[in-house]
């Protein structure tokens, strides 16, 4: 049995760092220069105002402005006015693919959102100054390494009235523990949540969902809410204990909560600019 609290033990901080790493990259994210409306994949480098045939490249959720030309990429159009022929087609292939003029690699009129995403990141990056620590918190490593070392930083930490002391030393994980339940379920919902747009943004049926993302979301939230501000005699709450670390998290984690809540209902509203919805008009 203790082998197998230690392995779960092991496996929770484990997702907790990541959930974390993912958590840090995307606000650091928030901080770091706007990025151009195109960048190359490798560099970032702006490759916005680069043309083929005379068309400026444009951003890669920019075709939907025009119904005309919402479903023929520009790639397309350039054959369709390229001479006949092998020359003609090689021509036409050369001037499909620029070459980003910073490191030479080509960058794609038609981009995935994975890779449109990877480019957007590489830009801001580069844009961001070098003693800009978001721009090395926005980055895989350092985000990690980040979650990590406060991660440990925590469990080295001994428990509330008690001495600092190799005796106390990896339990400090028990000071965020009354956050353990809360936290799972509140990260249950803001999954349903992520779930819900995607169906919804693919115009797939999402109705089934609604039910469950709306517990999900409520139930949590006013629990831990209740916990850390109102309580009752019998079970006060972190507020009026004093327990600052447990409500300063509380209310961060109901931040981005109601932040996430707040950006997907934007962006159900404003359809346009959808970036799933945009990629399949693309296409």
């Amino acid at each position: 049995m203790g082998v197998f609290v230690a392995s779960f033990a092991g496996t929770t901080m484990d997702t907790a760092c990541r959930l974390q790493r993912y958590v840090i990259q995307e606000l650091a994210r928030t901080f770091l220069p706007r990025a151009p409306r195109r960048a190359c994949p490798t560099c970032g480098y702006d490759v916005s105002g680069l043309s083929v045939a005379g068309k400026e490249l444009e951003s890669p959720h920019s075709h939907h402005e025009e119904s005309t030309h919402a479903h023929t990429p520009i790639g397309h159009e350039r054959d369709a006015e390229a001479e006949p022929g092998p020359a003609g087609e090689a021509s036409g292939a050369a001037a499909a693919d620029p070459q980003c003029p910073e490191c030479g690699t080509i960058c794609p009129l038609e981009q995935t959102e994975a890779t449109a995403w990877r480019a957007t990141l590489r830009a801001q990056r580069a844009l961001a100054s070098n003693l800009n620590p978001f721009k090395w918190l926005a980055t895989v490593h350092g985000a990690t390494l980040f979650a990590v070392a406060t991660a440990a930083m925590l469990a080295a930490v001994p428990p509330p009235g008690q001495a600092l002391s190799w005796q106390n030393a990896g339990m400090g994980g028990l000071i965020l523990w009354p956050l353990f339940g809360a936290t799972n379920q509140l990260l249950a919902g803001l999954a349903f949540i992520v779930i819900a747009a995607w169906l919804i943004a693919k115009k797939r049926p999402w109705w089934f969902i609604v039910a469950p993302t709306i517990i999900m979301i409520v139930l949590p939230a006013w629990a831990l809410s209740w916990q850390a501000f109102v309580g009752n005699e019998a079970n006060p709450s972190w507020l009026a204990d004093a327990k600052w670390p447990l409500v300063a998290i509380a209310v961060i984690v109901l931040a981005l909560e109601a932040w996430l809540v707040v950006e997907v209902g934007v962006r159900m509203v404003r359809k346009d600019s959808a970036p799933l919805e945009q990629s399949e008009q693309d296409r």
